[in-house]
């Protein structure tokens, strides 16, 4: 009888406290989808952020929460695929990535309508270089030329398909500064994040183009641990479900518009 006690106490206080998930994000801002660096920013958190305290409120009866934990980018990776986090914030689809964390799939190929974002990757230059990108290809490249690229981000090995000589190097801003010294003919960034850094010093980085064409629209996801899903893959489909209808839902448009302007 007092095993039994024992068990439903557990029972109970599991039910009470609900379950809490770690989801790591990349310790630098990602604008607008997550903002702050070592924290996250409560006044003003980002667009993802914001969706998934939605996510919690549609899940209440589930009484989820969830934690973040701000990593440098690799080391999110490395946690999921140590289980040390139950999912990574904005990790765009890499069928390597599949080996050490679960995306929502439609048959062969993530269903990126439970995506949590959408974003792209534009060609930045000196407006003095002849090089450029036209949509689908690069224009007068030479030999030797190296385009930069944000360590551990996936365009990388897009470019490598391309048989693009690419230099890699930490941080956005840190690739501004190459390629106005000419370290790098130019830089495949993050729109959103490379856009942003132009824009709050337009002077400095006043020689600085981007082609119209981005170099690749991609969706990027909440991926979750290989632990979590195992042990919980409703709660995982629930979780995924929820963002796809909310990010369809008025509230969230208007929170975007917010966001963006």
């Amino acid at each position: 009888m007092k095993t039994t006690f024992i068990l439903i106490g557990i029972f109970f206080s599991f039910l009470a406290n609900g379950e809490v998930l770690t989801i790591a994000l990349e310790n630098k801002p990602w604008s607008p989808y997550y903002l702050g660096n070592k924290e996250v920013d409560l006044k003003k958190p980002g667009l993802t952020i914001e969706l998934l305290k939605m996510v919690e409120e549609e899940l209440k009866l589930e009484n989820i929460k969830f934690k973040y934990a701000r990593y440098p980018w690799k080391r999110c990776l490395d946690g999921l695929k140590k289980n040390k986090v139950d999912a990574v914030l904005g990790a765009s689809f890499k069928k390597s990535r599949m080996e050490i964390g679960h995306y929502p799939m439609k048959e062969k190929s993530p269903d990126d309508t439970m995506g949590i974002a959408n974003s792209s990757y534009s060609f930045y230059k000196l407006k003095s270089s002849s090089l450029g990108w036209d949509g689908k290809s690069f224009l007068n490249l030479k030999g030797g030329t190296k385009i930069g690229v944000s360590a551990g981000y996936s365009i990388a090995d897009d470019l490598k398909k391309m048989k693009i000589n690419i230099y890699s190097a930490k941080g956005s801003k840190n690739l501004l500064e190459m390629l106005l010294r000419q370290r790098v003919s130019g830089f495949a960034g993050f729109t959103d994040i490379v856009d942003n850094l132009i824009k709050k010093d337009k002077n400095k980085y006043a020689s600085i183009i981007k082609s119209k064409e981005p170099i690749k629209e991609k969706s990027y996801y909440l991926v979750f641990s290989k632990a979590l899903y195992k042990r919980n893959p409703l709660l995982v489909q629930k979780i995924w479900k929820s963002i796809k209808k909310l990010r369809t839902g008025q509230k969230y448009l208007d929170l975007e518009l917010s966001y963006r302007e």
